[in-house]
C-alpha cells in the first residue's frame, strides 16, 4: 500500500528536462556576464574613493606641518611656481617632474578626461608635479592668479594607469586660509556640482568638484 502511494507521488512529480536545465544555465550565464562588469566597476570606484580619502589625509598632514613650520602659506599665493619646491621637501621618495614634465598643460588633454568623458582642461596641473613611490601622482596649481589660491590634484593610481577621469581616480583640493579643502566644498573655486560633478556637463573641468562628494561619502 505504502509502496503504491510513493510510486504514485514519484510519477506525479515533474522533473526538469535536459533542455530546460540548459536554457536555465544559459540565462544565468548571460546575467553573470552582464552583471560582472558593473560589479567590477563598483569595486574599482570604491577603491579609488578609498585611495582619495587616504590622499586627503596625507595631504592634510603635509599642509599642517608646512603651516606649523612656516607660519602661513599665504606668501606662496600669486607667486607662480613658488609652492612646488617647498611642498616637495615634505614628501619622501618622490620623483619630481618639474612644473609640468609628466603631463602637459592643454585645453584638450589626451591623458585626462572629464567626468562625462570629454578631454579635460589640464592648466590646473602645471605648477609642479610629483610621482610617489606608490604610483600616486600629485599636480599643483600655483599661478599668479590669487583668486585660485593653491590647488592640489591627486591621481591616486598615477597618470599611466586608467581611467584617468576627474572625479573617479583624480581628486582635487584647494588651500584656503592655510587649510586644505576638498574641491566642491563651499568657498572653493569650483563648487557648482551642476557644472563640475555631472554626468552630462560639457565643462572641461567637469568632475573636479566631485572630490567634496567623495569625502562626504555621497553618491554621484
Amino acid at each position: 500500500m505504502f509502496r503504491v502511494i510513493i510510486m504514485n507521488k514519484i510519477k506525479s512529480r515533474r522533473f526538469f528536462s535536459l533542455a530546460e536545465v540548459l536554457v536555465t544555465l544559459a540565462v544565468i550565464g548571460i546575467l553573470v556576464v552582464l552583471t560582472i562588469p558593473t560589479l567590477m566597476q563598483n569595486i574599482n570606484d570604491n577603491q579609488y574613493k578609498t585611495a582619495g580619502k587616504k590622499a586627503y589625509y596625507d595631504l592634510n598632514q603635509v599642509i599642517t606641518r608646512m603651516v606649523k613650520d612656516k607660519g602661513t602659506l599665504k606668501d606662496y599665493i600669486g607667486v607662480a611656481g613658488s609652492f612646488y619646491p617647498a611642498f616637495k621637501e615634505y614628501y619622501e621618495e618622490m620623483i619630481g617632474c618639474g612644473l609640468s614634465g609628466c603631463v602637459i598643460s592643454t585645453d584638450t588633454s589626451t591623458v585626462y578626461k572629464t567626468y562625462s568623458g570629454n578631454p579635460a582642461f589640464t592648466w590646473l596641473f602645471d605648477e609642479g608635479q610629483l610621482i610617489g613611490k606608490n604610483g600616486m601622482f600629485i599636480m599643483i596649481q600655483n599661478s599668479e592668479d590669487k583668486d585660485l589660491t593653491i590647488i592640489i590634484s591627486v591621481d591616486v593610481n598615477g597618470y599611466k594607469k586608467g581611467p584617468n577621469v576627474l572625479g573617479k581616480d583624480v581628486f582635487t583640493f584647494q588651500i584656503i586660509d592655510d587649510a586644505l579643502k576638498p574641491m566642491g566644498a563651499p568657498g572653493t573655486a569650483r563648487a557648482d556640482h551642476n557644472l563640475y560633478c555631472s554626468k552630462t556637463s560639457e565643462n572641461a573641468l567637469n568632475g573636479i568638484s566631485c572630490t567634496q562628494k567623495m569625502i562626504m561619502g555621497e553618491d554621484y
